[in-house]
């Protein structure tokens, strides 16, 4: 099975209700991404930041029940990190962190496919500087990268370098999801959809096959590929709870992952028909085009009052009866696997062949 790796945070969330009132949910943006993966029956394997204490616990015991492979070497934080989501009247959050991020050594094996990352920990410090960049152009040899910024203002600092940060992740992915509201902060003045063009095959740009995808809420989307085209898709109408991990349903949306780039080839064809497997060849096939298709006419051997022959039995249309050195006696050229008693079919105007 082809398995997903994910990269970035895993925390506690501390929700805070209008009314007051509090709890608490397991959350992070990539953890929200593996999870979805694994519920849809992917493998997910999530690489991030946690603590062996109780929140870590409960935030373990939440992903790997929905069958998310945590990796060993994500716990070595000293406390797990917190988000305080704050939601107003119509459910939108605000957050306020307390975390550190450390990205610990990890292989991408052949069978991992897609590699995603996002959100904070995607452009946090690491040691050495550019880890995570380097894991990524490593292993786009064999898997697709996929980015969703997921920016956080509060903690992020100077836009302008956080730009940097981000732009160096779009020049390493395949596909990208971001906001509209990340691009606003990004590019005060900037159209979304032209930032987006820029990225997906604009100059710099490191692949040639990007696809962007900018989010606008209740909005709706709208997909930009490489030739500049774009696709919007509307948003139903929903009754808003809150809009916590919203934004990660698209980052959960499971992408088929494409071949490796020294293994690709073109795109798939359909055998014509005639071809060996087509259903007009099939053994006891009845379309309409059966005639056209057919490999050799079905013919029933005649005989003479009186004789009998073993083989007299019905063939499949695609073989052929042969005389056999026995005297009367008729074969196939490949033995069917099942023989029908032979019926005369009175409308086949000739007879192949005619006994002696």
């Amino acid at each position: 099975m082809s398995t997903f790796l994910v990269i970035g945070e895993a925390l506690v969330d501390a929700v805070v209700h209008p009314d007051g009132t509090a709890a608490e949910h397991p959350g992070g943006s990539p953890a929200n991404v593996a999870l979805g993966l694994a519920r849809l029956g992917k493998r997910a394997e999530l690489l991030t930041h946690l603590a062996e204490d109780d929140r870590g616990r409960s935030v373990r015991t939440h992903l790997e029940t929905s069958g998310v492979v945590v990796l060993p070497q994500s716990f070595g934080a000293t406390r797990t990190p917190t988000a305080l989501a704050r939601l107003d009247d119509d459910g939108v959050a605000t957050y306020e962190f307390d975390l550190s991020w450390d990205l610990a050594p990890v292989t991408v094996g052949d069978a991992v496919r897609v590699v995603h990352t996002g959100s904070i920990g995607a452009v946090a410090a690491t040691d050495p500087a550019d880890a995570l960049l380097t894991l990524l152009r490593e292993a786009r040899a064999t898997a697709t990268i996929t980015y969703d910024p997921n920016l956080r203002p509060t903690i992020m600092g100077d836009p302008a370098a956080v730009r940097r940060d981000v732009e160096a992740l779009v020049r390493v992915a395949d596909v990208v999801k971001v906001s509209d509201e990340d691009l606003a902060w990004l590019f005060p003045e900037a159209d979304p959809v032209a930032v987006a063009r820029a990225w997906a095959g604009g100059p710099g740009s490191a692949c040639p096959e990007a696809l962007v995808i900018v989010t606008r809420g209740g909005d709706g989307s709208t997909a930009v590929l490489s030739d500049g085209s774009t696709v919007d898709v509307p948003a139903p109408r929903v009754t808003v709870a809150d809009t916590v991990g919203a934004g990660d349903l698209h980052g959960r949306t499971p992408r088929r992952p494409r071949r490796p780039r020294s293994h690709r080839r073109g795109p798939p064809r359909r055998p014509p028909p005639g071809r060996r497997g087509h259903p007009a060849h099939r053994h006891g096939a009845r379309g309409p085009d059966r005639r056209r298709h057919r490999v050799a006419p079905r013919r029933q051997p005649t005989h003479r009052s009186g004789d009998h022959h073993p083989g007299q039995h019905h063939v499949g249309r695609t073989r052929r009866l042969r005389k056999s050195p026995r005297a009367g006696a008729f074969s196939c050229r490949d033995s069917p696997t099942t023989l029908a008693p032979w019926r005369p079919t009175p409308w086949r105007p000739t007879p192949w062949f005619t006994t002696r």
